[in-house]
Protein backbone atom coordinates (compact mmCIF):
# COMPACT_ATOMS: atom_id res chain seq x y z
CA UNK A 1 0.00 0.00 0.00
CA UNK A 2 1.46 3.41 -1.00
CA UNK A 3 2.36 5.90 1.70
CA UNK A 4 0.35 9.11 2.28
CA UNK A 5 2.84 11.23 0.33
CA UNK A 6 2.87 8.85 -2.65
CA UNK A 7 -0.92 8.79 -2.67
CA UNK A 8 -1.08 12.63 -2.71
CA UNK A 9 1.42 12.81 -5.57
CA UNK A 10 -0.61 10.23 -7.51
CA UNK A 11 -3.80 12.24 -6.91
CA UNK A 12 -2.09 15.39 -8.21
CA UNK A 13 -1.01 13.58 -11.37
CA UNK A 14 -4.53 12.43 -12.16
CA UNK A 15 -6.36 15.67 -11.36
CA UNK A 16 -6.44 18.82 -13.48
CA UNK A 17 -4.83 21.99 -12.11
CA UNK A 18 -8.18 23.65 -11.33
CA UNK A 19 -11.72 22.24 -11.19
CA UNK A 20 -13.83 22.53 -14.32
CA UNK A 21 -16.67 24.19 -12.40
CA UNK A 22 -14.32 27.12 -11.73
CA UNK A 23 -12.56 27.31 -15.10
CA UNK A 24 -15.51 26.93 -17.49
CA UNK A 25 -17.60 29.91 -16.26
CA UNK A 26 -14.52 32.15 -16.19
CA UNK A 27 -13.65 31.12 -19.74
CA UNK A 28 -17.24 31.72 -20.86
CA UNK A 29 -17.33 35.24 -19.41
CA UNK A 30 -13.92 35.98 -20.93
CA UNK A 31 -15.11 34.81 -24.34
CA UNK A 32 -18.18 37.08 -24.14
CA UNK A 33 -16.07 40.08 -23.15
CA UNK A 34 -13.58 39.39 -25.96
CA UNK A 35 -16.37 38.95 -28.51
CA UNK A 36 -17.94 42.26 -27.43
CA UNK A 37 -14.53 43.95 -27.65
CA UNK A 38 -13.84 42.64 -31.16
CA UNK A 39 -17.36 43.58 -32.30
CA UNK A 40 -17.01 47.09 -30.85
CA UNK A 41 -13.76 47.65 -32.77
CA UNK A 42 -15.72 47.73 -36.04
CA UNK A 43 -17.54 50.94 -35.11
CA UNK A 44 -14.75 52.62 -33.14
CA UNK A 45 -13.07 55.51 -34.95
CA UNK A 46 -9.36 54.72 -35.09
CA UNK A 47 -6.68 54.25 -37.76
CA UNK A 48 -7.16 51.12 -39.86
CA UNK A 49 -3.73 49.74 -38.98
CA UNK A 50 -4.53 49.91 -35.26
CA UNK A 51 -7.97 48.40 -35.84
CA UNK A 52 -6.51 45.45 -37.79
CA UNK A 53 -3.88 44.70 -35.15
CA UNK A 54 -6.36 44.89 -32.27
CA UNK A 55 -8.94 42.78 -34.10
CA UNK A 56 -6.32 40.12 -34.85
CA UNK A 57 -5.22 40.15 -31.22
CA UNK A 58 -8.80 39.88 -29.97
CA UNK A 59 -9.59 36.95 -32.26
CA UNK A 60 -6.36 35.21 -31.21
CA UNK A 61 -7.33 35.70 -27.56
CA UNK A 62 -10.73 34.17 -28.36
CA UNK A 63 -8.95 31.06 -29.65
CA UNK A 64 -6.52 30.98 -26.72
CA UNK A 65 -9.22 31.23 -24.02
CA UNK A 66 -10.83 27.80 -24.52
CA UNK A 67 -7.40 26.23 -24.94
CA UNK A 68 -6.28 27.80 -21.67
CA UNK A 69 -9.49 26.56 -20.01
CA UNK A 70 -8.76 23.06 -21.31
CA UNK A 71 -5.21 22.92 -19.95
CA UNK A 72 -6.27 24.30 -16.55
CA UNK A 73 -9.54 22.42 -16.16
CA UNK A 74 -9.30 19.17 -18.11
CA UNK A 75 -5.73 18.19 -19.00
CA UNK A 76 -3.94 16.13 -16.40
CA UNK A 77 -0.25 15.32 -15.99
CA UNK A 78 -1.11 11.62 -16.08
CA UNK A 79 -2.10 12.09 -19.75
CA UNK A 80 1.32 13.44 -20.68
CA UNK A 81 0.73 13.88 -24.43
CA UNK A 82 -2.42 15.98 -23.96
CA UNK A 83 -0.86 17.95 -21.14
CA UNK A 84 2.39 18.82 -22.94
CA UNK A 85 0.77 19.55 -26.32
CA UNK A 86 -1.91 21.68 -24.63
CA UNK A 87 0.61 23.76 -22.71
CA UNK A 88 2.80 24.10 -25.79
CA UNK A 89 -0.13 25.45 -27.82
CA UNK A 90 -1.05 27.86 -25.00
CA UNK A 91 2.57 29.06 -24.76
CA UNK A 92 2.75 29.68 -28.51
CA UNK A 93 -0.61 31.50 -28.53
CA UNK A 94 0.37 33.69 -25.58
CA UNK A 95 3.66 34.52 -27.32
CA UNK A 96 1.75 35.51 -30.45
CA UNK A 97 -0.62 37.68 -28.38
CA UNK A 98 2.35 39.38 -26.75
CA UNK A 99 4.01 39.96 -30.13
CA UNK A 100 0.82 41.56 -31.48
CA UNK A 101 0.70 43.79 -28.40
CA UNK A 102 4.28 44.91 -29.09
CA UNK A 103 3.36 45.49 -32.74
CA UNK A 104 0.41 47.61 -31.58
CA UNK A 105 2.74 49.61 -29.36
CA UNK A 106 5.19 50.22 -32.22
CA UNK A 107 2.35 51.15 -34.56
CA UNK A 108 1.01 53.62 -31.99
CA UNK A 109 4.47 55.21 -31.73
CA UNK A 110 4.61 55.45 -35.55
CA UNK A 111 1.18 57.09 -35.68
CA UNK A 112 2.20 59.49 -32.91
CA UNK A 113 5.34 60.58 -34.78
CA UNK A 114 3.34 61.13 -37.97
CA UNK A 115 0.78 63.22 -36.09
CA UNK A 116 3.52 65.32 -34.49
CA UNK A 117 5.06 65.98 -37.91
CA UNK A 118 1.66 67.03 -39.26
CA UNK A 119 1.06 69.38 -36.31
CA UNK A 120 4.52 70.93 -36.69
CA UNK A 121 3.95 71.50 -40.40
CA UNK A 122 0.60 73.18 -39.75
CA UNK A 123 2.03 75.31 -36.95
CA UNK A 124 4.93 76.49 -39.10
CA UNK A 125 2.79 77.64 -42.02
CA UNK A 126 1.65 81.23 -42.48
CA UNK A 127 2.33 83.82 -39.75
CA UNK A 128 4.37 81.46 -37.60
CA UNK A 129 7.16 81.57 -40.21
CA UNK A 130 7.39 85.37 -40.26
CA UNK A 131 9.68 85.57 -37.25
CA UNK A 132 11.99 82.70 -38.20
CA UNK A 133 15.52 83.40 -39.34
CA UNK A 134 17.05 81.62 -42.31
CA UNK A 135 19.18 79.59 -39.89
CA UNK A 136 16.07 78.44 -37.98
CA UNK A 137 14.38 77.43 -41.23
CA UNK A 138 17.50 75.49 -42.23
CA UNK A 139 17.45 73.59 -38.91
CA UNK A 140 13.76 72.77 -39.36
CA UNK A 141 14.43 71.53 -42.90
CA UNK A 142 17.25 69.33 -41.57
CA UNK A 143 14.91 67.50 -39.18
CA UNK A 144 12.11 67.27 -41.76
CA UNK A 145 9.70 69.54 -39.88
CA UNK A 146 9.67 72.31 -42.53
CA UNK A 147 9.34 71.93 -46.26
CA UNK A 148 9.71 75.61 -47.24
CA UNK A 149 6.09 75.87 -48.31
CA UNK A 150 4.84 79.44 -47.86
CA UNK A 151 7.97 81.57 -47.74
CA UNK A 152 9.70 80.67 -51.01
Amino acid sequence: MPSGRARRVNELATAPILPVWLVAPMAGVTMLVLAAHVASLRSTPMPHSRKRIRTANGVLMMFATPMLAFVFGAATPSEADEFVIGWTIVSVMLSMILMLAVLDMLNTARLHRAELRRIRREALKGDALAGLSDAARARLRAVGAYDGGDDA
